[in-house]
C-alpha cells in the first residue's frame, strides 16, 4: 500500500510534462503511487503518460475526454490508494525531497501537511519559506497567515489525509471555471484539527501572466464568490477573530469589480446587474462589516462608492469616470 498517492492532471502540457514527472520519479521517499489523469490532451501529452506508465509500475494512466481539470482530480480521488494525497500541476516541478520533508513529523494526529513554494512567472521568482511550525486545534494564527495565498488557495503544496476526504465527501466543484482549487482547500479545512507546515520552499509553481490579461466571465466570479462566502462564514464562526478573512473577501469582491470595468466588454446595463450583485453579497451579512486598510487609489474608489453612493447608475457612472477605464 503507498504512502501517498499523487494525482497529476494532464492537459496540453507536453512541453512540460517530462520535467515534472522527472521531479516526482526522482523523490527520496520512494513509497508512493502516482495517478496521471490525461484530460483529453490534443498533443503529445498522454502518449508521454502511457510511455512513462511503461518504465514505472508506481504510475497509473487514466485517458477521459476533455472535462476540465476539476473532473480530471475528482476521477483521481476516486482511485487513490495511499493515505495521504498529493496534487501536482503538470507544468509545475518539485525538488527531490519534497515527500521527505512534508512527511519528516511523524505525529500520528496530523489532519495537514504543508509546505513552502517558489513561483515563476515571466518577469521575476517569489520565494515563500514558512517557519516549521506544528499547530493543534486553534488554527487561527495558520488561517490568518495564510488565508487568500498559495499555501491555502490552492491543492498542490500539501498532503491530504484520503480519509478525511472520502468520510466527508469531499471533491472538486464541475460547476466552476475558476477557484474550484480554493473551494476544495477551504472544504477541506472545515475539518482540520492540526496543521504541519515543513521548512522548505520546495514546490515550483509556474505563474501564467495571461491570467492577467484573460478577458473574464463574470457569471463565473460571482458564482465563486458566492460559495466562497459559505466557507468565509463557516471559518469566521469558528475563528471569531479571522479579520484576515474579511479582508481577503473585500479584496475579491473588489478584484472583481475591478475586472468588470478593466476590460470594457459589458454594455450599460449588463454593468449595472453585475454591480448590484457584487454589493449585495458584500451587503448580505454583519461578519463581513470590516473594512480593510485600503491603500490603491482605485480599491479607495470603489470602496467608497460602495459605502456612500446608494445608486447603482451614479456609481457606475462614478467607477466610469474616475477609474478612466471606459
Amino acid at each position: 500500500m503507498p504512502e501517498i498517492s499523487v494525482i497529476v492532471p494532464v492537459y496540453n502540457v507536453e512541453k512540460y510534462l517530462h520535467k515534472c514527472l522527472n521531479s516526482i520519479l526522482e523523490q527520496t521517499f520512494s513509497n508512493f503511487e502516482l495517478l496521471l489523469i490525461d484530460d483529453g490532451s490534443p498533443d503529445n501529452s498522454g502518449k508521454i503518460c502511457d510511455e512513462y506508465a511503461k518504465k514505472d509500475r508506481r504510475i497509473r494512466v487514466f485517458h477521459k475526454e476533455n472535462e476540465g481539470v476539476s473532473k480530471a482530480r475528482n476521477l483521481g480521488l476516486n482511485n487513490v490508494e495511499g493515505k495521504w494525497i498529493a496534487f501536482i500541476d503538470s507544468d509545475d516541478w518539485i525538488d527531490d525531497k519534497y515527500f521527505e520533508h512534508l512527511l519528516a513529523n511523524d505525529n500520528n494526529n496530523i489532519d495537514l501537511r504543508v509546505i513552502g513554494y517558489k513561483k515563476y512567472s515571466r518577469i521575476l521568482c517569489e520565494e515563500y519559506i514558512p517557519k516549521e511550525e506544528l499547530l493543534s486545534e486553534d488554527l487561527q494564527s495558520f488561517l490568518n497567515d495564510h488565508i487568500g495565498s498559495t499555501i491555502i488557495a490552492g491543492p498542490v503544496c500539501k498532503l491530504f489525509l484520503k480519509r478525511i476526504i472520502k468520510k466527508n465527501n469531499l471533491c472538486f466543484d464541475n460547476e466552476l471555471s475558476l477557484g474550484e482549487d480554493t473551494l476544495f482547500s477551504l472544504s477541506y479545512l472545515r475539518f482540520t484539527k492540526s496543521v504541519y507546515i515543513s521548512a522548505h520552499s520546495e514546490y515550483h509553481y509556474r505563474y501564467s501572466d495571461d491570467s492577467l490579461t484573460k478577458k473574464p466571465n463574470i457569471d463565473d466570479w460571482i458564482t465563486f464568490l458566492t460559495k466562497y462566502k459559505s466557507h468565509q462564514l463557516f471559518l469566521i464562526e469558528k475563528y471569531k477573530r479571522l479579520n484576515s478573512i474579511k479582508i481577503d473577501w473585500w479584496n475579491k469582491c473588489i478584484g472583481t469589480i475591478s475586472r468588470l470595468y478593466y476590460f470594457k466588454i459589458y454594455k450599460k446595463q449588463k454593468r449595472y446587474d453585475y454591480l448590484q450583485q457584487i454589493y449585495s453579497l458584500l451587503n448580505t451579512n454583519k461578519d463581513f462589516n470590516y473594512y480593510p486598510f485600503i491603500i490603491s487609489k482605485k480599491y479607495l474608489v470603489i470602496y467608497f462608492t460602495y459605502k456612500y453612493i446608494k445608486n447603482i447608475y451614479l456609481s457606475d457612472f462614478i467607477l466610469n469616470f474616475i477609474l478612466k477605464l471606459r
